[in-house]
């Protein structure tokens, strides 16, 4: 039943965002939180290099804050188009500059995404963060 919710929320926002050209994948998974190279999250998005394809994770635990964390996610495909294009820069600078330019463009990203959900959440009424 938590999969279907969060799934129900997933396509309401894909369209909300405008996101209806994607085809957008949902995993959801039991756990409290998801261990990552970079530490423990709730939401997870993996874009393909090309294309509108995307697979998002959600780790469900008691269920409160999953409609945050499908906004959250989904943000991050908004900005796809300007990580694409960074990450090409960065591949032009080299493995040193271009790896940190990597870090640094990754860290921007999340810092704009976490804004944006906390925006788009309080306009929709909803104050409860992810």
């Amino acid at each position: 039943m938590k999969h279907k919710r969060a799934l129900k929320l997933l396509r309401k926002w894909q369209r909300r965002l405008h996101l209806d050209d994607w085809d957008i994948g949902l995993t959801t998974v039991a756990e409290e939180v998801l261990n990552t190279d970079c530490g423990t999250v709730v939401g997870l998005c993996h874009r393909g290099d090309t294309g509108a394809v995307a697979q998002i994770t959600i780790a469900m635990g008691d269920g409160k804050g999953v409609e945050g964390t499908v906004v959250h996610e989904l943000l991050h495909l908004i900005l796809t188009p300007l990580v694409r294009e960074g990450k090409r820069l960065a591949d032009l600078m080299g493995h040193t500059h271009g790896d940190l330019a990597c870090e640094r463009l990754a860290d921007s990203e999340e810092t704009a995404v976490d804004r944006l959900t906390k925006v788009l959440r309080e306009l929709t009424g909803r104050r409860d963060g992810k």
